[in-house]
């Protein structure tokens, strides 16, 4: 659920997201890195600057929180130029992620993403018996 960024009340929108541990955002992510290596490659750079690296970090980001995003309910909210309740397509969950507006959102699909307690179920608890000894 996503909460408010001042109020941290839930706004009434869900989003479904697998484990960025998942096959298909490695998949992603790799998709993004062969692609950088190869435009370096043709351009003969050896040295990235600063500012190119922040862009391949941000865009590395968003490109695993699309991968990640398997499903939305939107509760009869609407989302910019989407309208109410928008079909969770590809084309649409780049326009969320990217949407300048939606740091707030980006950030906590992040956090859900990479935490381990969301994506692995507990462990079943043994009940203590004590040994017996013959």
């Amino acid at each position: 659920d996503i909460k408010h960024p001042l109020t941290g009340e839930d706004i009434g929108i869900s989003f479904s997201l697998v484990s960025f541990e998942s096959e298909r955002v490695t998949k992603a992510m790799r998709a993004i890195e062969v692609d950088r290596m190869r435009k370096a490659l043709q351009s003969g750079d050896i040295e990235v600057s600063s500012t190119d690296a922040a862009e391949y970090i941000e865009r590395a980001e968003r490109e695993k929180l699309i991968a990640a995003v398997v499903g939305w309910n939107f509760n009869g909210n609407e989302f910019g130029d989407l309208g109410v309740d928008p079909e969770c397509t590809e084309e649409n969950k780049r326009k969320v992620i990217d949407h300048p507006g939606s740091k707030w959102i980006r950030d906590q699909l992040s956090a859900k993403g990479d935490s381990v307690r969301d994506f692995i179920a507990p462990p079943e608890k043994k009940s203590a018996k004590g040994s017996r000894t013959k």
